[in-house]
């Protein structure tokens, strides 16, 4: 019984910081449609500049009213907004589909988040359909792993 007294009040111990983690307090930010960010395409080096700045302003806004947590919108319609060897470029980074905008946006963004003490998490709006481009290739690369995923 002494035995198990004292592990249990060793694990309250040495766990009762846990119980004291802040809340967290997250916003979903968008980026289909320039909904949230990014609101300009990066299409050189002052528009690159232009819209990381635009998204640390955001951060150090939604800092300023206490938010944590940023809920990164990664995945638009099949595209992406990170490099990827399955799923092309979404155009919303650099207003044309499948094209780089010349930077990492997701690095970017975990990066400028931690330097804020905020969590970022990459997230995605599902979807069912095969966005262009509709290459044989990709179209039979998603039938397959949806099939493996289902068996």
């Amino acid at each position: 019984m002494k035995r198990r007294f004292a592990i249990t009040l060793l694990y309250i111990l040495l766990f009762q910081n846990l119980s004291a983690q802040e809340e967290t307090r997250a916003v979903w930010v968008a980026t289909i449609g320039g909904i949230d960010w990014p609101r300009n395409y990066a299409r050189d080096t002052q528009t690159i500049d232009r819209q990381k700045r635009d998204f640390t302003n955001m951060l150090d806004r939604l800092k300023q009213i206490n938010i944590n947590t940023i809920l990164l919108q990664t995945r638009v319609r099949g595209t992406v907004i990170y490099p990827s060897a399955y799923e092309p470029w979404d155009g919303c980074m650099s207003g044309v589909p499948g094209k780089s905008p010349g930077y990492d946006p997701l690095r970017f963004a975990i990066e400028e988040c931690h330097k804020r003490g905020m969590e970022c998490f990459r997230m995605q709006a599902a979807t069912t359909e095969i966005p262009p481009p509709y290459t044989e290739d990709r179209a039979r690369w998603i039938h397959e792993s949806r099939s493996h995923s289902n068996s």
